[in-house]
């Protein structure tokens, strides 16, 4: 469900006016109608999906998967350092995988990597 009051992504999102310049904690926002948080910004959501400028002209209208080779992968959703035109579903960025699907990367990316710390870890 879009949000039909741009004003109120403030309540749903982070992002460059309301993000304080970095990633924030989970769950701090408004979540979306299906009780998820921070769908739409706060980090871009890595995608599976190789990128490629002008795939849409080519591909199935139904359930695009994205070309099946390429240098780049999509990302998605908009991120705390971004625009509040980036927070949304259908606005794709790309970048090399080698940056974006490791632990590696920058703060704008999610999912983020989970691990176990020190204190929970079991002998």
């Amino acid at each position: 469900m879009p949000i039909s009051n741009p004003a109120k992504l403030r309540d749903y999102a982070w992002f460059e006016k309301s993000s304080g310049g970095h990633p924030r904690p989970v769950g701090q926002k408004q979540p979306n109608p299906w009780g998820l948080y921070d769908i739409c910004g706060n980090v871009w959501e890595w995608c599976n999906d190789f990128y490629k400028v002008d795939y849409y002209q080519e591909s199935p209208q139904q359930d695009p998967r994205g070309p099946n080779e390429g240098q780049n992968k999509v990302l998605r959703g908009g991120g705390w350092r971004f625009s509040a035109e980036s927070c949304r579903s259908g606005y794709r960025y790309n970048e090399n995988p080698g940056y974006s699907d490791v632990c590696f990367g920058y703060d704008i990316y999610g999912f983020r990597c989970v691990r176990k710390n020190a204190a929970s870890a079991k002998p």
